[in-house]
């Protein structure tokens, strides 16, 4: 099936002026382009292996700047140097965001998980647990923090209000929080005690003395029945929502080099775009001189309804002109034996058409500027 393509022919003389500034522009980041491969010869080994990387992509931007017209032929001027420290940038510059984002929550999740004397593992499947129950991390990860403390002033010490409300409250759960092996099994301990309680008024007592007044919530976490706490933490675990300790504890070395090289790549590429910069430089204030008349070439394909005061006035001004020379033309046609009758017949089409645009810009331009006057007497 042949390819179908599709032409934007512009024929005002705005638009003839247009393509001549896109054309300019094409001249100037086609000089441009050579400063670029030549700085580009230049460049570090670093930046040289990121063109290799990207040079797929290249391809593939030069396919599409090819559709683009003078634009596109000005951008793919730029040359593979340009592209290749763009894209490169970019790509690499991402990739090790995202990486340092990675290792710095494996970090502060590892850190968080020694602050309550917990294993990385139980710390995120208790978040998961509480976060089904409504709980915030940072009311969770708050209390267990406190209640590592009071577990600790109950060992060493013996006081401490979770003491104080288990002597009398339950003896065994005190002993066995003593003797438990580790600060996992004491927290275990206490969230059976919790389940097993029919009463919610115990259940917030016991949460009270174990996670202080901010670990009331902590109730929640248990759910309808006692087994929930415990398929909450196994559904985090199916789910894949769970580091490994083995993950998380490099996670601060990896942290510092990951800086180390956030410093490199970042020195690399400063190098590079000021390397670059009178080049690109040349190519933006190219764009930016042409700027005004592309900005009111595209203002001429907005209907008349979208302009403002001033640009439906110009509008108005332009369709004047271009009507006067319409029907010059017109007239020349009609002299002229020597034209065919389709030519006099699309001088007769012009006319009418502008004359139709004419009077729609005038009856609009009316009612504007009657409209503007109504609101200053208003704001008078």
């Amino acid at each position: 099936m042949a390819k179908k393509r599709t032409e934007l022919e512009i024929r005002s003389k705005g638009g003839d002026r247009v393509k001549k500034d896109l054309n300019d522009i094409g001249a100037t980041a086609e000089r441009s382009g050579r400063k670029i491969e030549r700085a580009g010869k230049k460049a570090s080994k670093s930046l040289k292996a990121i063109d290799a990387a990207v040079a797929n992509t290249n391809a593939s931007m030069r396919r599409l700047a090819s559709r683009l017209g003078p634009v596109g032929a000005a951008l793919s001027k730029l040359g593979p140097a340009g592209l290749a420290a763009a894209g490169g940038a970019v790509a690499a510059g991402g990739l090790l965001l995202l990486t340092k984002r990675a290792a710095a929550n494996a970090d502060a999740l590892a850190k968080q998980a020694r602050a309550a004397d917990i294993s990385v593992e139980a710390l995120q499947e208790y978040r998961y647990a509480a976060k089904l129950a409504g709980i915030a991390t940072d009311q969770l990860d708050g209390s267990l923090v406190k209640f590592n403390k009071r577990v600790g002033d109950l060992t060493t010490s013996g006081t401490g209000p979770l003491v104080s409300f288990l002597e009398k409250f339950d003896k065994t759960l005190l002993d066995n929080i003593r003797n438990a092996r580790s600060q996992e099994e004491a927290l275990d301990l206490v969230f059976r005690k919790m389940a097993s309680l029919e009463s919610q008024a115990e259940r917030t007592a016991l949460a009270d003395a174990a996670f202080s007044e901010t670990g009331r919530k902590m109730t929640l976490v248990l759910g309808d029945n006692a087994d929930a706490l415990d398929n909450a933490r196994q559904r985090a675990r199916e789910l894949g929502l769970v580091l490994s300790s083995e993950l998380t504890d490099s996670a601060e070395q990896m942290n510092d080099r990951l800086s180390e090289m956030s410093d490199i790549l970042g020195t690399n590429i400063d190098r590079a775009l000021l390397t670059l910069a009178p080049a690109i430089e040349s190519v933006g204030l190219s764009f930016a001189n042409a700027a005004p008349e592309i900005a009111r070439f595209v203002e001429s394909l907005l209907p008349l309804e979208s302009l403002s005061l001033g640009s439906l006035a110009e509008r108005t001004a332009e369709l004047r002109k271009k009507l006067r020379d319409a029907r010059d033309d017109q007239i020349r046609t009609e002299a002229d034996p020597g034209l065919f009758d389709v030519r006099k017949n699309e001088a007769d089409r012009e006319v009418a058409r502008l004359e139709k645009e004419l009077k729609q810009a005038e009856e609009l331009l009316a009612q504007r500027v009657k409209l503007t006057a109504a609101e200053k007497r208003l704001a008078e």
